[in-house]
């Protein structure tokens, strides 16, 4: 009998927390007060001026390390405040930052869904990544 008894309490258990577990859904991911970046990586751009210029890479990189520029390259920036976020190009030359337009945001678990001007952009966070698909293409930015 004490079997039984022990059976059932642990079946008992086991289905309570199961119940507890699949209720849990996941949380949705905070982006307020972050900054993500998108460029490429010096070495991707040591590639093309090596073509452009007719030297090879290592040289290009070389020059490129030499004039302090950094291992991955900014070009475009995303901060996100608790509702709105901002787009900016990165001008290294310059120093600059230019922001380029507004919109609002959504999270649902991972899912983020960015809208500009009507249009709606879809994004997955996974980590420090946010990979977004606009229009056919994938964009992967960092957290700043």
């Amino acid at each position: 009998m004490k079997k039984h008894v022990l059976f059932f309490m642990l079946v008992s258990l086991l289905a309570t927390a199961g119940l507890v577990y699949t209720s849990c859904g996941e949380d949705n991911v905070d982006l307020t007060g972050t900054t993500w970046q998108y460029g490429f990586t010096r070495a991707e751009y040591a590639a093309e001026m090596a073509a452009e210029m007719g030297i090879s890479i290592a040289d290009a990189e070389a020059m490129l390390i030499q004039y302090g520029v950094p291992a991955v390259i900014p070009i475009m920036e995303i901060e996100f405040t608790a509702t709105v976020f901002s787009m900016y190009t990165i001008d290294l030359k310059e120093d600059t930052r230019t922001l380029e337009g507004t919109g609002t945001y959504t999270v649902s678990g991972s899912i983020v869904t960015l809208t500009v001007d009507g249009e709606t952009m879809t994004g997955t966070v996974s980590g420090n990544r946010l990979t977004i698909e606009v229009d056919g293409e994938t964009i992967i930015l960092n957290k700043k």
